[in-house]
């Protein structure tokens, strides 16, 4: 199985600092550093860039660094040991905003979801078990929900109405919460272990949780009642720390709808596994589909839907699998990012390309679909923090993310 090795580059948390002092005229001249890892600990290579002007009053670096934009920077790794080709060039990605809201440097940022509109308003779960609502430019707090969760909270979903919030959280609980009124008229408990992940049926009448305790079950939320607990049939008890909503054709059925489903006909839940194992459940059918072994002997630690007939699955190793699930023997395509750090979190967009978080400030985006040894990576700087969760807007392509020590910001992608 060929596995194509994704650089982990590390530049400067504050180079752009020393690029506007230099700019700016503060200084003749600065440094910055970049470093060049197959894996975390492992240090092959570090180059110094240097800035300067030149004769002509003009900003210049050295070491095939540029500048393409006020949040974009490329360079070139030209004659590396570290890689295969000639040259291998990169882009570093930094925030366009970001909050400075100092008192959540005591927390983390657990997780993250937008609003599904232009101008979207962000919301934010903490450590401590507390949400707080944000305006678009992430500078203004519009409401907070003090002590929503007794532990942290790990997932949240805005309904498409933009009117209501869902939220999951290590104390085991799922709770609906208006966001006009702040009220929380229902909470969901059946869970046995912490809730990691909730996924929207369509509108929300319906939705899906996982969780720990190795269920995925199946909530209406006018009654808030469990339809439906879905679980690994090998075992049962195979913890789920991830899954992904997949829509599809209908399996042939001679059964009738539960009156209180709606919109469960042709969708799928793709779940991966603490043993590594991953599973497809049918939701309307009630039928486990199938299930990919455990390739590569690790926890599935994040898996996203990439097309109608693909996934990505990240694994707690630094593996990144991408499936197609008409022909399940072995991925279409095989990655390796920070070997030995838990991928965090993947999400897709425009059905090529993927975000991945693992790890301190080891953050990238890149087209999976391209050809093998050609694969253009971009690097998001968050200034040594981990990003928890991230989310995309679809109609701007902003790129919204959260994380440890308080971070919360908006990359242009």
């Amino acid at each position: 199985m060929h596995e194509t090795n994704l650089l982990y580059l590390q530049i400067q948390p504050d180079f752009k600092d020393c690029i506007e002092d230099v700019a700016a005229g503060k200084l003749s001249k600065e440094h910055f550093y970049i470093n060049v890892q197959s894996d975390p600990y492992t240090l092959q290579d570090e180059q110094n860039i240097q800035i300067f002007k030149n004769k002509a009053d003009e900003l210049t670096f050295s070491k095939n660094f540029q500048k393409l934009s006020e949040n974009h920077y490329s360079f070139a790794l030209a004659n590396n040991p570290s890689v295969n080709n000639d040259e291998w060039r990169v882009q570093f990605i930094t925030s366009k905003k970001s909050n400075k809201d100092t008192q959540g440097l005591e927390k983390d940022y657990t997780s993250l979801a937008i609003s599904h509109e232009r101008n979207s308003f962000v919301v934010l779960g903490d450590s401590l078990g507390n949400i707080s609502v944000l305006n678009n430019g992430i500078s203004e707090k519009i409401k907070t929900f003090d002590g929503a969760h007794e532990e942290e909270i790990t997932c949240l979903k805005v309904f498409p109405s933009n009117k209501v919030l869902l939220s999951g959280s290590m104390d085991m609980k799922i709770k609906i919460w208006s966001l006009d009124d702040g009220g929380n008229p229902r909470t969901f408990t059946g869970h046995r272990q912490t809730i990691t992940e909730l996924s929207l049926i369509e509108r929300g009448r319906n939705f899906i949780s996982c969780s720990k305790d190795g269920t995925i079950k199946l909530w209406e939320c006018g009654s808030g009642k469990c339809l439906h607990t879905f679980s690994r049939k090998e075992n049962k008890y195979d913890g789920i720390q991830c899954m992904a909503l997949l829509s599809g054709q209908n399996e042939e059925t001679t059964q009738t709808a539960n009156e209180l489903e709606f919109g469960t006909e042709g969708k799928k839940v793709v779940a991966g596994h603490c043993s590594g194992v991953i599973t497809c459940h049918d939701l309307y059918t009630k039928r486990q589909i199938f299930q990919i072994p455990s390739l590569f002997t690790s926890p599935c630690t994040a898996i996203t839907n990439f097309s109608q007939n693909f996934i990505v699955s990240g694994y707690e190793n630094g593996t990144i699998a991408l499936w197609n699930l008409n022909s399940l023997e072995r991925p279409v395509k095989v990655f390796s990012f920070q070997k030995g750090t838990p991928i965090n979190k993947l999400v897709t967009y425009n059905s090529k390309t993927v975000f991945v978080s693992s790890g301190i400030d080891a953050n990238i985006v890149f087209d999976i679909t391209g050809k093998d040894g050609d694969y253009h990576v971009e690097y998001l700087v968050c200034e040594d923090k981990t990003i928890k969760s991230f989310e995309i807007n679809q109609i701007s392509g902003d790129l919204y993310v959260a994380g440890s020590q308080g971070l919360c910001s908006v990359y242009s992608i």
